[in-house]
């Protein structure tokens, strides 16, 4: 596998969006069980707007050029019907797909995905594309694992090399989403350094990060995001927070009083997420995960109210 990265010189000719629209402050939040409706009846009373959904490629294409839809129609149907504002991320490649595959294979999956949902197909489709999850981290949807952060960013820019010259063609209105970077794992810096090495610029619309642990300084984050990229020679790239919580209920209360407090000197900020992914362990959710309510969900809806305001 390492030889296949470290050979990967060449990086495709990428267009960059027509528009990416102004439409900050976004806050949404990310709806991890979305095919259950009790997640979507939150959504309802919690007033979001915007809803970050992810779609496992691994699902969808199970085996290669065989699609079935069925989780990924009840994963997107309620936000499509609800006229929301929607960061769909594809994420998890299925275990057919070897690793000299991925890029041409991922841009097929991306295409054919927009070709169902993209907004160039439907009317109030989906828009924006968040490329993969945290690339930096071993073991969050990311593929390659095992390299070092030069031959793992010039992986990762050969999947959104590969990517946009594939959904440009069909979907120029696609706004690319890079994959949100961990603050643990590899660098996100220099991670971010490597991959712009491989000349990617172009190939996405939108910076994705995941500033856990930065609690009070998002704004001080989203600063350093842009003089770095301004470092890079790409000081106009917008900056978005794709991924934002704590999994200790302890700390939430906190966490929501301040991410809320700096949100509308932000891009964008995605509260991961509605409901504790397990009943007692990794309890990031607003509500618990029998989807009763916590402190926190109440204080959520009104802080929330207060941005729309």
């Amino acid at each position: 596998m390492l030889a296949f990265l470290l050979g990967c010189d060449k990086v495709l000719a990428c267009t960059s969006a027509r528009s990416v629209p102004d439409e900050k402050p976004i806050v949404g939040l990310q709806v991890f069980y979305a095919a259950d409706q009790r997640s979507w009846a939150l959504v309802d009373w919690l007033g979001v707007r915007w809803v970050r959904l992810e779609l496992l490629w691994r699902l969808i294409e199970p085996q290669e050029g065989r699609y079935d839809w069925v989780a990924a129609d009840k994963i997107l149907e309620p936000a499509l019907r609800r006229n929301l504002g929607i960061l769909v991320l594809l994420n998890h490649a299925p275990d057919w797909v070897k690793p000299d595959q991925l890029p041409q294979a991922f841009a097929r999956f991306a295409a054919t995905v927009m070709d169902r949902y993209g907004t160039d197909v439907r009317p109030g489709g989906v828009r924006y594309w968040e490329i993969f999850n945290e690339p930096n981290l071993d073991g969050f949807g990311w593929q390659v694992v095992g390299a070092d952060i030069a031959a793992n960013a010039k992986a990762y820019a050969a999947v959104l090399s590969a990517a946009n010259e594939a959904v440009r063609v069909r979907h120029p209105q696609a706004v690319m989403v890079s994959a949100g970077l961990s603050p643990d794992g590899q660098s996100p810096e220099q991670f971010l350094r490597a991959l712009y090495v491989a000349r990617i610029a172009a190939c996405f619309d939108v910076l994705g990060l995941h500033p856990y642990g930065r609690e009070g300084k998002l704004i001080d984050t989203l600063k350093n995001a842009r003089t770095l990229l301004k470092a890079l020679g790409d000081k106009d790239k917008p900056v978005w927070f794709t991924e934002y919580g704590t999994d200790r209920n302890a700390d939430r209360e906190r966490l929501l009083v301040s991410g809320f407090a700096e949100a509308p000197a932000l891009t964008a900020l995605f509260w991961f997420n509605e409901r504790d992914i397990h009943r007692f362990t990794d309890r990031y959710g607003l509500v618990d995960y029998d989807y009763a309510a916590k402190p926190e969900t109440a204080l959520f809806r009104q802080r929330l109210t207060g941005i729309a305001e």
